[in-house]
Order: C-alpha cells, then sequence, then structure tokens
C-alpha cells in the first residue's frame, strides 16, 4: 500500500489499541530505490519508532519480478541497511512499561545471555508481543504455554525483564492470527504487523 493508508492505519490504531505494538519488516535497496526514497523509509521509522522491526537487505527471489530488475550497488545497500539499523537501535519503545504488572505468555523456548556460564531465562510475551525474560530463580515452577502475571523492572531495545507475581498453570489465552494485508494483524491481542512494500512515489 501506498504511504498515505500506510500512516492512516498506524494512526488509528495507535488511537484506538492503547498500548498496540506496531511491527514491521522493510527491506533496503529494493531496485529503484533513491536516496529521496530511503530517507522517507528513515523519516518514517522515525515517526512512529516500532517496537518490533525486521531490517534485511534486498535479495532478487527467483521468479519474481523483482529477480529481473536492476539491482543496486551492494554496498549503497550495505549502507542504507547499516544507517537504518544504526537508528532504530536507539529506541527505548518499553520504557513506559517499568513498573506496570502485565499479563505473560510463557513461550516454549529459553533464551540464552552472552554470559556463557549463566543459566539460560525464561522468554515470556505480553497481549501487545513484548518480549519479557524472566530470570532462572524467578522461573521456577513455570511449565510452557501458561499464563502468568509479572510485573516489569526493566526495559530494552527489544524486550524487557519482568518478577513474577503469579506462578499459575493454566491454557494461554493468546492466540496469533496471519496478516491480511497492509496494517491488518492480530489487532485483538494488541499487535499489529503492518505489511508494506512502497516508495516515496506510491505503491510498487
Amino acid at each position: 500500500c501506498a504511504r498515505p493508508d500506510l500512516e492512516a492505519v498506524s494512526v488509528h490504531l495507535l488511537v484506538h489499541v492503547p498500548g498496540v505494538t506496531l511491527a514491521t519488516d522493510i527491506i533496503c535497496g529494493f531496485p529503484g530505490e533513491t536516496e529521496g526514497d530511503f530517507e522517507a523509509t528513515l523519516e518514517l521509522v522515525r515517526k512512529y519508532a516500532f517496537g518490533s522491526l525486521n531490517i534485511s537487505q534486498f535479495y532478487p527471489r527467483p521468479g519474481t519480478p523483482a529477480a529481473s530488475m536492476r539491482r543496486l550497488p551492494t554496498a549503497l545497500v550495505k549502507a542504507r541497511s547499516r544507517r537504518l539499523t544504526t537508528m532504530t537501535e536507539a529506541f527505548d519503545p518499553y520504557r513506559s512499561l517499568v513498573g506496570t504488572t502485565q499479563t505473560i505468555h510463557v513461550d516454549l523456548e529459553r533464551e540464552r545471555v552472552r554470559d556463557a556460564n549463566a543459566t539460560p531465562r525464561l522468554v515470556a510475551h505480553t497481549k501487545t508481543f513484548v518480549k519479557v525474560l524472566i530470570a532462572p530463580d524467578e522461573a521456577a515452577g513455570v511449565v510452557a504455554n501458561a499464563t502468568v502475571e509479572a510485573r516489569i523492572v526493566a526495559a530494552h531495545r527489544w524486550h524487557c525483564d519482568a518478577e513474577l507475581l503469579t506462578v499459575p498453570n493454566r491454557p494461554a489465552k493468546f492466540r496469533r492470527r496471519p496478516s491480511r494485508g497492509c496494517g491488518q494483524a492480530a489487532v485483538g491481542v494488541g499487535v499489529a504487523i503492518l505489511s508494506w512494500w512502497w516508495l516515496a512515489a506510491g505503491p510498487l
């Protein structure tokens, strides 16, 4: 969809779904992308400070129309990807959650910390799909797919740390629904995955 449509959807979600998480994918260096197009992308990302953002470099997938398009220089694509990544690393989207109590859904996985000797932390997500990590001593007795109450104690760029308030073992209440187009995804659980491929001049 075109940028005006994307922004209209984003604004509507932010107004009508309190606490919604806007998530998106961005491809840097799509064939035909000008410096002006890329600057417009930076402006858009800066404006909405997406909590969840996947940045990738263009890859000519065989069998697609884009595969036959003239590619941008690899060095330029990498430079743009680095610029966008550097900008988004400075975002602080979860600071407002610190001190709040959240209902979180415990995943099946555990995430290892950088210290190779440390015990992996339990991974969970809030209803708005914010990633939450729980320390090993806090996670005792919690089983996968459980729904628990937790207090957010620290916020980082891509996740929050939490301490558990309850440790019940009951079925999860969160459901995920696949995206059905621009801005239409999992709004019922407070997550909006915005899917779009656009240039400043309009839709591709």
